[in-house]
């Protein structure tokens, strides 16, 4: 890739991590439950299919994070959306990073991550927040389509479900190589080792 090409966040974080090989992550949260959603389902020709839409208030969050290039994925699924469920994710991607790589993790503006004052961001991961009203931009937001037409639409969640456990199910669904063909393309290649 030409020097020019490169962006410049990107360079700059090679300049203060010379010798980290640099990873680029995305990281957004989803919401769902007892509100779901209907989708498409094969049936029989000459038949009409039924599904049950609930209209419950329970709900849940998908903090997810994703390498693009490589599939490796993050996920934790919590009842809250706060910051510190979110230093809890920051953790765990920076477990599952390499020892000698760096991650540049780009967010969205959302307020308990991308302005939070009590943010604890690990030293192997460097946030770079993206433009506000611009989801389109973020390849996880193809991983909660994915997730929610696959695994969380046409369902009915009991008053006795764990919501959480739900949610935990739908994001083991995903392995690399899904991960890699739901956001594979939708940004470009930036390995420069």
């Amino acid at each position: 890739m030409a020097e020019e090409n490169i962006p410049p966040f990107y360079q700059e974080t090679k300049k203060k991590y010379p010798q980290k090989i640099l990873e680029v992550w995305f990281q957004d949260e989803a919401r769902y439950g007892e509100k779901g959603r209907l989708t498409s389902v094969w049936v029989p020709t000459g038949t009409r299919p039924t599904a049950v839409r609930q209209t419950g208030f329970r709900n849940a969050y998908i903090f997810g994070a994703a390498n693009a290039e490589t599939g490796e994925h993050v996920g934790l699924v919590f009842e809250d959306c706060a910051t510190d469920v979110m230093n809890v994710h920051l953790e765990m991607i920076s477990k599952a990073l390499a020892k000698n790589h760096h991650a540049i993790l780009i967010v969205d503006g959302a307020g308990w991550h991308a302005t939070s004052q009590d943010i604890k961001v690990p030293l192997n991961i460097s946030l770079l927040t993206l433009p506000p009203y611009c989801p389109e931009l973020n390849p996880v937001e193809r991983i909660w389509l994915w997730i929610k037409d696959h695994h969380l639409s046409n369902i009915v969640i009991r008053r006795n479900d764990d919501i959480v456990t739900i949610g935990v199910n739908a994001w083991n669904k995903l392995t690399k190589s899904r991960v890699k063909s739901i956001c594979g393309n939708c940004i470009p290649s930036l390995v420069m080792n």
